[in-house]
């Protein structure tokens, strides 16, 4: 088995140009990494800077800058200056950040945001504290199409199973999902196969995820453990930022978080809702349920549709809840909702019997005789469950439904690796 693993070291195509910048006497120092800022000794990391012509949320010719930094001191009370240019005018702002993350007593980093205006079409951003700048790469938000509804998933971390990978993927493509958007840490060689086929034919987006790596003096031994979950809500701000205004709404969770629509599709629903709380809506907030499945790892004799067929849902085990965000209605994504927001917008509970997300966080591996193999032991595949659980199929998709996903599946996906 070989690990595809990204970090802040690797340049790989997909990757900015990373550069640690230190102001302190002026001093800048560049590597191949993520951009990073120390200011009076404080190190920080700028996860990106996006440059946005069109946004649902904000007014046009806008920089949207995400950040990791250390909780607190001076980093919340500076000035920061932006000089941005497109060769014929240029501008100049001074800004400030503010936290996009809820406080966690047990973190001592977490992430910062900044909005501040720009010239249209910037060739060239600088960031910096009065005369003294340094120049930072400058991304631009998906242009490529505009969608009803797309996906945000969280990074994915030692990822192995290719089974889920082409469940979820397969499941949002057959309910109208065009636009999904796949953070990557790390994953087996086979599962970044399956990935890149699904991003060459357009069915998803892939964006690198990086560990961070700090040189020179440290204040913590390691950055990444002083994030909250793997620097988790980082990446779905990061998908707001790039993704927000090329989808009215996106769903946003894990892998294993599937969302399957009540009624009609996806768009049909949200809408529903969203009228039914006078249009200000920031998030619907869908309860999880445990799903049970069963599955091989012989890709030969892999099924979609037998897959989908063994899955048990517990009903009686509501997990916290993930959501679906409007993109006209939040600056900043946590793990559960959304942080930062418009004024007089409201979250709302979808009651789980119009609504519920499936958390498919059991699986269990068939032999090529249809015994399911633990680490354990042996069991038979029809062994009575441990927990109350109800079929997934006929009660919450139909067979038909469930047998055009796995036709689908079986079109398109190369799990033949």
């Amino acid at each position: 088995m070989i690990l595809v693993k990204l970090r802040t070291n690797r340049l790989i195509s997909l990757l900015i140009l990373a550069i640690f910048i230190y102001f302190w006497k002026g001093l800048s120092t560049h590597i191949n990494s993520r951009q990073s800022f120390a200011a009076k000794s404080r190190q920080f990391v700028l996860i990106s800077a996006v440059y946005s012509a069109k946004s649902r949320m904000y007014s046009d010719n806008k920089f949207v800058l995400l950040i990791n930094a250390p909780v607190g001191g001076e980093i919340e009370r500076a000035t920061f200056v932006a000089k941005s240019t497109n060769g014929t005018d240029h501008f100049h702002q001074n800004f400030a950040l503010f936290r996009a993350a809820p406080p966690n007593e047990f973190c001592k980093w977490t992430i910062y945001m900044a909005v501040f205006d720009s010239v249209a079409l910037p060739t060239s951003l600088s960031l910096g504290y009065g005369a003294t700048g340094v120049n930072v790469e400058i991304e631009r938000q998906y242009l490529k199409k505009r969608v009803q509804v797309g996906t945000c998933f969280s990074p994915l971390f030692l990822t192995e199973h290719w089974q889920l990978v082409v469940l979820a993927i397969e499941i949002y493509r057959h309910y109208g999902i065009k636009l999904q958007v796949v953070y990557l840490m790390s994953a087996i060689e086979s599962i970044y196969k399956i990935l890149k086929v699904y991003n060459q034919k357009d069915v998803v987006q892939i964006e690198p995820w990086f560990s961070i790596e700090l040189d020179g003096q440290k204040r913590v031994e390691n950055v990444n453990l002083e994030l909250d979950w793997r620097n988790q809500a980082a990446a779905h701000t990061d998908c707001l930022i790039k993704y927000g205004y090329a989808a009215e709404f996106l769903i946003v969770g894990d892998l294993d978080d599937i969302l399957v629509p009540d009624h009609g599709t996806y768009y049909e629903e949200f809408i529903q809702n969203d009228f039914r709380r006078l249009k200000n809506s920031l998030a619907f907030l869908y309860t999880r349920f445990t799903v049970e499945i069963d599955s091989t790892r012989n890709p030969a004799k892999f099924s979609l549709f037998d897959a989908l067929a063994s899955a048990k849902v517990a009903l009686y085990q509501p997990d916290d809840p993930k959501y679906v965000v409007n993109t006209s209605r939040a600056e900043s994504l946590w793990i559960h909702k959304p942080y930062v927001a418009k004024p007089y917008t409201a979250n709302k509970n979808v009651p789980s019997v119009k609504g519920r997300m499936f958390h498919f966080r059991k699986w269990h591996f068939l032999d090529d005789n249809g015994i399911i193999k633990t680490e354990n032991e042996n069991k038979n595949k029809r062994a009575v469950r441990a927990w109350t659980a109800i079929p997934l199929i006929e009660t919450f998709i139909n067979t038909k439904t469930a047998q055009r996903i796995g036709h689908g599946m079986s079109r398109t996906t190369p799990v033949q690796y």
